[in-house]
């Protein structure tokens, strides 16, 4: 993909984005008790994320759907078409709106759904706990009491944990926060420079600028064995398991080394390639990307022979 768009008009990106890779359908695999992984039909979704008992994805135009268990009001996602981003904890859900305000809903025992007011570019959720990035840089905690929040914005991403989290700085710098000695033992490797985090039982990941997955923390279950390469681009982490989205599309999963919960969530459907993942406590989600369509592959055939003729004409 990365050798095909660089030959291409911007206009031409644009429209090959949006044929083949801006949406797609909805695959999910592990742990079904709930229903969880009975996804909804379609092929307009961008996102996707999994909660103890449910999943949630964000729709092309802007709706979110929710579908599991929903005991706790965890599916009653909110209404509208305005959102761009999303993330679930045990039994709760967070967006963002295109203005940046935040919508919550689901179970709010600890105060996980009592969501601060202001713009924000960036949320997190696991468990009880619930994670913002303001767009100045800032970070908002609120829930499940994990902890004073790390003070040296401003902070690009985050990762939620059932007791901890992660921030990771404009520089690439990670931090790590939570009850205790949670900063010093569960320290990031500081010889990498990163640009994406994830975090699931005390296993912390980062993605680096090279596209190289590091892993630190807890090391049980199988985790502290991420695979190798550089080509990565996308991190997702479930109870006992991770997730790693490679550039062309396919999917590593490892972890679930303790048999009593050996779910599935890290055993990938096989011959997809995805666009985004997400992971449950232990059921593993992702989006699907189409097959170019006949119409979109006569589409860049014509743009190539266009391209031939005025080459021929100069």
């Amino acid at each position: 993909m990365k050798r095909l768009i660089a030959g291409l008009t911007a206009t031409a990106v644009s429209f090959l984005i949006a044929s083949v890779s801006e949406a797609g359908v909805l695959y999910a695999w592990g742990d079904d008790s709930s229903g969880k992984c009975d996804v909804p039909p379609g092929d307009d979704y961008v996102a996707v994320a999994g909660g103890g008992s449910h999943s949630i994805a964000l729709k092309h135009d802007g709706s979110i759907v929710a579908w599991g268990a929903n005991s706790r009001g965890q599916c009653d996602v909110p209404t509208g078409d305005d959102f761009v981003a999303i993330a679930s904890g045990l039994q709760h859900g967070i967006a963002i709106r295109r203005d940046g305000t935040l919508a919550t809903w689901g179970r709010n025992q600890y105060g996980q759904c009592n969501a601060p007011a202001g713009a924000f570019k960036a949320i997190a959720a696991k468990g009880n706990v619930s994670l913002a990035i303001r767009e100045s840089g800032h970070l908002e905690s609120w829930g499940y009491n994990i902890g004073s929040i790390p003070g040296y914005p401003p902070f690009k991403d985050i990762a939620a944990g059932n007791a901890m989290g992660l921030a990771l700085t404009e520089s690439g710098s990670v931090f790590a926060w939570g009850a205790g000695d949670i900063s010093t033992r569960y320290a990031a490797p500081g010889s990498h420079t990163y640009a994406a985090v994830s975090l699931g039982d005390g296993a912390c990941l980062g993605l680096t600028d090279e596209g190289a997955i590091v892993e630190w923390g807890n090391p049980v279950f199988g985790h502290h064995i991420p695979p190798g390469g550089n080509d990565f681009v996308a991190l997702a982490s479930g109870l006992h398991f991770s997730l790693a989205l490679r550039e062309d599309g396919t999917v590593a999963g490892w972890g679930s080394g303790d048999p009593n919960f050996n779910v599935g969530g890290h055993h990938v459907p096989a011959d997809v390639r995805f666009s985004a993942i997400g992971a449950g406590t232990y059921h593993g989600l992702g989006v699907a990307v189409p097959e170019p369509s006949t119409f979109t592959m006569m589409c860049m055939g014509a743009f190539g022979l266009l391209l031939h003729t005025r080459r021929k004409r100069r």
